[in-house]
């Protein structure tokens, strides 16, 4: 899989034939340009780099939109790779090594 870090957005952006999976998956409903879920949805996305699992819990990937709905962060994409924006980079800290050309990554510690 190839990937490109950004902190700029919330969301993490996928291939189309992954959104869709996805949203399926957790019970989403499409409304134009947004996926909508409810607020109170349980659930972590789970997702392998490098051989190691990752995961993201619901709470990180919901944005409050009104009454018991929330905007889920997640959006449609054909770049051909993913991009991890604000929601990953909430639950792992990122380690550049700049010289070998490469990005690791460490679990946040919680509060």
């Amino acid at each position: 899989m190839q990937l490109l870090t950004l902190g700029l957005r919330r969301s993490l952006l996928q291939k189309p034939t992954d959104y869709k999976r996805i949203i399926t998956q957790i019970g989403a409903k499409q409304m134009g340009q947004a996926a909508l879920v409810r607020c109170d949805s349980d659930f972590v996305l789970h997702f392998t780099m490098g051989g190691r699992e990752y995961h993201v819990p619901a709470k990180q990937l919901m944005n409050y939109i009104f009454g018991d709905m929330c905007q889920l962060l997640i959006e449609d994409g054909d770049l051909g790779y993913w991009i991890l924006g604000d929601s990953f980079i909430r639950q792992y800290c990122q380690i550049h090594d700049f010289a070998g050309r490469r990005v690791g990554f460490a679990p946040v510690k919680q509060k």
